[in-house]
């Protein structure tokens, strides 16, 4: 739902989803900020209409799960920058973390020739060979930022409220020029996996978190679902940005937290509640993840 909108910007807030903060920078070139807490989300109202967008996204925090018409679905992380075109995306976005945050640039080729190429040419950036890196990229490439993208980003994210139309075309431009040197390939990570590669490791999550008492392997877990180990572990990790067994260990600890604050049990039971028959190993574990020891986390919890 659209609340409200103020020259080149437009705000958004979707019930039970999040924020969304779109700035017209150039004609047919807008810039949207996304506060997201849901895990997936229909967004066919914000979809543009054109069938020749080039949609950038840089992850903040979270993770952004994207199916494309092919079946195929790609794994945006923290860090991380995606060059898609949107025409080739299903509606549908998914965000296995429950959260999201991040920032996203439409390029609408059809729209932004006369302005924004005429303003990029200006800079000597060549139109032609960055539309054609582009669409050597699809249906969608993922790639590790550079310092000098980094940079950009982050100065994007600190000036959201308080950036004049005329910064952000600065910026805009700014990752253009970087983008019309960039050597994609050498940075380009593989985080596009089958549907049913998909759909296996979205079940093992939901294995991970039953019978916390229990040794639950890798091994177990990829002969049951039929699929090789490293493949679970690869899949599993762009999905949910963990191993399997680092998944496992956080949610125990996440669950053994619970505990401690919801009950009198002592550490020693709580541990067990949770695999660890050995309460030193289980305290040894529960301060990796929470910072804490057992009994500080529920001292300060008590305290508060």
């Amino acid at each position: 739902m659209k609340i409200g909108a103020k020259g080149n910007h437009s705000y958004y807030v979707i019930k039970g989803v999040g924020t969304i903060h779109n700035i017209e920078v150039f004609h047919g070139v807008t810039l949207g900020y996304y506060e997201l807490k849901v895990d997936h989300w229909q967004g066919e109202e914000m979809t543009p209409e054109g069938k020749n967008v080039i949609e950038i996204n840089h992850c903040y925090k979270g993770r952004f799960e994207c199916e494309f018409s092919n079946n195929s679905f790609y794994y945006l992380g923290e860090d991380n920058i995606a060059v898609s075109r949107v025409s080739d995306k299903k509606t549908q976005s998914g965000f296995p973390l429950g959260m999201y945050s991040g920032i996203n640039l439409l390029i609408d080729l059809d729209q932004c020739e006369a302005e924004f190429f005429g303003v990029l040419s200006q800079f000597q950036v060549n139109i032609r060979c960055l539309v054609e890196k582009w669409r050597q990229l699809l249906p969608c490439k993922i790639f590790e930022e550079s310092d000098q993208t980094n940079h950009i980003f982050n100065e994007l994210y600190q000036m959201e409220e308080t950036a004049s139309i005329g910064y952000l075309k600065c910026k805009v431009i700014e990752l253009m020029l970087l983008f019309d040197g960039y050597e994609f390939g050498r940075s380009t990570i593989h985080q596009h996996f089958g549907k049913g590669q998909v759909e296996k490791a979205k079940h093992i999550r939901c294995h991970l978190e039953e019978e916390l008492d229990r040794e639950l392997t890798l091994a177990e877990l990829a002969r049951e679902h039929e699929i090789s180990e490293s493949t679970i572990k690869r899949c599993f990790e762009a999905i949910y940005g963990k191993t399997p067994n680092q998944y496992r260990k956080e949610f125990r600890m996440q669950a053994a937290a619970k505990q401690l604050i919801e009950t009198e049990d002592t550490v020693a039971e709580i541990g067990m509640q949770v695999g660890y028959l050995n309460s030193s190993k289980f305290s040894t574990a529960f301060r990796s993840v929470m910072k804490l020891s057992p009994s500080e986390y529920r001292n300060e919890k008590k305290t508060q």
